[in-house]
């Protein structure tokens, strides 16, 4: 069977689930609910004084964001519909008690800082200085290491250097004498200085223009659009002593960098890591450690084709738990949830396969998991601080890209002015001159 046809298959296949449980709820006979008493006379009511008030209310508010809206347009800009909606949003959920009017909900100030811990679809987004436990509790970096420095997009590591990854689908088995700790996120919170990007990837910005500067679909040509491929850290504190331990890292959607740091007691054997682009810095203790590049061996393409159960299945899908708000809302019968859920629960199970077949454990055995962390704990908590290892000038080792770049926040914006300068001084002038086709 072609890949294609896969496809259809599988779609198919979530069509017929999503109609028989509509059509089983169709089947139910509707709940009876008595007659309204009905109190004066029997002639309808005429409420146009009332709607007058609320369309009154409605038209005033809307054109209040207008106005505002089109205020906050530079002069020189296109006055059009596209920019009043734009600036409309910007106005509706910029100010503090605004109402949301898609969810009558009081929005909070775009200034204000993110939430430390945030429960999301896909579980628990936790920004430094929250860690992710195994337990879930809510635990701070502070609490559990000393000398911490937060890992930023102006951190410059020192060396940079290539590691082959893994041409087939196998890990070195982890021994009986060694124990498994198992940490699997979706990305990270944190960003880094340092970008790797394939031509693929910059190819693909590109087309993404060029379609967008032709459709006008996907808007003018941006700077900030171009392929970054920005790593993202996470730190690891490996607090289990009982044995040497077997550490599988583990990130379904972002390029990542390792940071391991030790509790006293514990010890290394080996690290395994799982994602896109993966890297390590320089480990406590100089363990051995390999890597698998998903997309060698997985295609992430529509409709399931990379949630099913095969030789080499490593995309690390994450079980749907109870917390997660969208298994809650699939069991408030949400057909998207549903679906979205489904596929975690075949995805997980493909990779459960492939991952007991490989490390002879449960994927589930000693696991750290989250929807997005800086930090997380790799065993217990523990008693005594760990020292902490920060991420500026250490050597970093890293799976093979076309690009690997280091650049700060300063770096970044100078380059950004040489090239606006390269153009002209004018971004617009990108922008091919308009074309006239003749009709046929």
């Amino acid at each position: 069977m072609n890949n294609d046809q896969k496809q259809k298959d599988v779609f198919a296949e979530r069509l017929s689930r999503i109609e028989e449980r509509n059509n089983a709820r169709l089947s139910d006979p509707p709940p009876k609910t008595p007659p309204k008493p009905r109190y004066g006379e029997d002639q309808p009511q005429s409420y146009a004084l009332r709607n007058f008030f609320i369309w009154s209310t409605i038209i005033a508010v809307c054109g209040g964001g207008l106005f505002y809206g089109y205020k906050q347009i530079q002069p020189g800009e296109t006055v059009s519909l596209a920019h009043l909606v734009e600036a409309t949003k910007t106005y509706f959920s910029g100010s503090t008690g605004m109402v949301d009017m898609t969810t009558g909900r009081a929005s909070r100030r775009t200034d204000a800082p993110p939430p430390m811990r945030e429960l999301t679809d896909s579980g628990w987004t936790l920004r430094s200085p929250a860690v992710a436990t195994p337990d879930q509790s809510e635990v701070t970096v502070d609490q559990i290491a000393i000398g911490f420095i937060e890992t930023t997009r102006d951190t410059i590591p020192g060396d940079l250097i290539p590691f082959d990854t893994n041409t087939e689908c196998t890990f070195r088995r982890p021994q009986s004498s060694e124990v498994i700790q198992n940490v699997r996120i979706g990305s990270s919170t944190a960003e880094t200085s340092v970008h790797m990007f394939s031509k693929e990837q910059i190819a693909s910005a590109l087309s993404d223009h060029i379609e967008g500067l032709l459709t006008q679909v996907s808007g003018h040509y941006k700077v900030g659009k171009m392929a970054s491929g920005r790593m993202k850290p996470v730190d690891v504190f490996v607090t289990d002593d009982t044995a040497p331990v077997y550490l599988i890292l583990q990130s379904s959607s972002s390029d990542i960098i390792w940071n391991v740091h030790l509790s006293e007691g514990a010890e290394i054997a080996h690290i395994a890591m799982i994602g896109n682009n993966s890297a390590l810095v320089s480990p406590p203790g100089n363990p051995s450690f390999e890597a698998i590049r998903v997309s060698d061996f997985v295609q992430n393409n529509e409709f399931g084709s990379n949630d099913e159960v095969r030789p080499c299945m490593v995309a690390p899908w994450r079980q749907p738990q109870e917390h997660w708000l969208g298994y809650q809302k699939a069991q408030k019968d949400n057909d998207l949830y549903e679906n979205q859920m489904y596929s975690y629960n075949t995805g997980y199970r493909a990779y459960n396969a492939w991952f007991t077949s490989t490390f002879g454990a449960d994927a589930s055995t000693n696991l750290t998991t989250a929807s997005k962390a800086a930090h997380v704990i790799a065993g217990p908590v523990a008693s005594s601080p760990i020292q902490f290892t920060p991420f500026t000038g250490q050597a970093i080792y890293h799976t093979p890209s076309d690009f690997v770049v280091v650049s700060d926040e300063a770096r970044q914006e100078s380059h950004d002015t040489l090239l606006m300068q390269a153009i002209g001084g004018d971004i617009a002038l990108l922008n091919p001159d308009p074309m006239e086709v003749s009709g046929q």
